[in-house]
């Protein structure tokens, strides 16, 4: 797809939903991107109650992958298939 034809896209978006948001809470792009990775299956109620207090333990990639992944496990269990969204996390962060 070339930009053209994504700008176009993206506008006729806008117009369709002129008020669209996103639900999922987040401060930066980094933190969207694991409020995203996390919401599969899940509702983003569950996501953002579950990232409230992930945000303020996990800052960086740095600091996903300074933990063991058990314990990564432990701070998203409330969400399902945790054990891999919590390697896919850390997989993420390695990259």
């Amino acid at each position: 797809m070339n930009k053209q034809t994504m700008n176009r896209i993206l506008d006729t978006l806008k117009e369709m939903f002129p008020d669209a948001h996103c639900e999922l809470n987040h401060s930066n792009p980094f933190e969207l991107t694991i409020a995203v990775l996390l919401s599969a299956q899940c509702t983003d109620k569950k996501v953002n109650q579950v990232t409230e207090e992930l945000f303020k333990k996990y800052k960086t990639p740095s600091d996903y992958l300074s933990v063991p992944l058990e314990e990564l496990e432990q701070d998203i269990k409330q969400i399902g298939l945790y054990r891999s969204k919590a390697k896919n996390i850390q997989k993420l962060c390695r990259t």
